[in-house]
């Protein structure tokens, strides 16, 4: 199938991608990472030591092999031990900012973007087909990709649509269904309730254009 995104709605959609694949291969840091764009800094520091002691046992249920690591690691993208749906999402993201990276400046460049898309191979799907071209002066891109493949975008943007409300139990239902693992995010959950927000903004926005996607 073949849908058409504007360069807002697709960059939404990478960046979901890439927090999906990255909390598939343990890289959990991530959630602290992001949630710090919008919640209190400091408050999020004094609670810090037992958030990450809740999300490496989460990991330590979910990712075991990782049991011998420490918080900041993970499995690589390429490694045979990670679930599928994380190389699906690698492989959709990479096409999709490569083709509009040179797209937008054919002359090419040196950050990620620009970077020849490397297959994931637990991914059982070839690479997306993406094409981009511009309608009243806007970069729009097609993309052709399968059901299996739409579904884990709309998976990821609903994973962020979790981030942004912080409930970790909502954001883990869609990589376990194991009720121990989701009391333990339980925990997670009643953590945040203690942290102020304070960029409520930024989150009005990014939920804004998640919607537009989810809602089309």
């Amino acid at each position: 199938m073949i849908i058409q995104f504007n360069k807002t709605e697709i960059y939404t959609i990478i960046n979901a991608l890439d927090f999906y694949s990255r909390i598939w291969i343990g890289q959990y840091n991530e959630i602290l990472s992001n949630i710090r764009w919008y919640k209190n800094c400091s408050q999020l520091d004094n609670f810090e030591y037992e958030l990450k002691n809740l999300l490496m046992n989460i990991r330590h249920h979910l990712l075991p092999g990782l049991d011998n690591e420490g918080f900041y690691a993970s499995y690589g993208i390429f490694s045979p031990e990670i679930n599928y749906k994380a190389a699906i999402a690698y492989n959709m993201q990479q096409v999709f900012r490569y083709t509009i990276a040179y797209f937008e400046h054919p002359e090419g460049g040196i950050t990620i973007d620009f970077n020849i898309p490397l297959k994931a191979k637990l991914d059982p799907y070839s690479f997306p087909k993406a094409e981009c071209c511009k309608v009243d002066n806007q970069t729009i891109i097609n993309i052709d990709i399968n059901k299996e493949q739409l579904d884990i975008i709309y998976e990821a943007l609903n994973i962020q649509i979790a981030e942004l409300e912080t409930d970790m139990t909502k954001l883990f239902r869609y990589y376990t269904e194991d009720e121990k693992i989701l009391c333990l995010t339980e925990k997670l959950n009643n953590i945040f309730k203690n942290i102020d927000t304070t960029n409520k903004k930024n989150i009005i926005k990014h939920r804004t254009d998640i919607d537009n996607i989810l809602n089309r």
